[in-house]
């Protein structure tokens, strides 16, 4: 899924992408990865290991 900038906030997008990471991982089998991100995607990847801390290596 393609979020667009619609959402009211930043941490609104972040958290939105971090679901959206899950969803593709799930997807395609992955249990665990790496996350690594800058700046925005440093958001998220920090989000992404606060909800998921099961799905992060």
């Amino acid at each position: 899924m393609i979020r667009l900038p619609d959402f009211v906030t930043q941490e609104d997008f972040d958290w939105a992408v971090a679901e959206d990471l899950l969803e593709f991982m799930d997807t395609h089998g992955i249990g665990k990865a790496n996350i690594l991100g800058f700046s925005d995607g440093g958001n998220i990847a920090m989000v992404f290991a606060l909800t998921h801390p099961e799905r992060v290596s």
